[in-house]
């Protein structure tokens, strides 16, 4: 969603069964996300932040919510870019 040229937000999910051979129990994974990318202005480059969640059979141990963050730099206009993201939870 555009909210202005220079920001957008976004939400998604990914989600299906486990693959597991072990066990014949199947169990729904599930991963779903809220984030936003701000443009830089008078270049190509974004800046992106947003949270998720991810279920235990998706994620595991520990905590399901978590911050994440990235970064775009074009190099070659609407052909070749550099990204590279973090996540965090607490």
């Amino acid at each position: 969603m555009k909210v202005k040229e220079w920001l957008k937000f976004g939400l998604g999910s990914q989600a299906g069964v486990n693959a597991v051979r072990h066990t014949s129990e199947l169990t729904l994974l599930n991963f779903s996300y809220l984030n936003s990318q701000f443009q830089i202005p008078e270049t190509d480059n974004k800046l992106m932040l947003g949270a998720y969640y991810a279920n235990y059979a998706y994620a595991g141990e520990g905590t399901n919510w978590g911050w994440m963050a990235g970064a775009e730099k074009e190099l070659v206009k609407d052909k070749f870019s550099i990204l590279t993201d973090y996540f965090f939870w607490y």
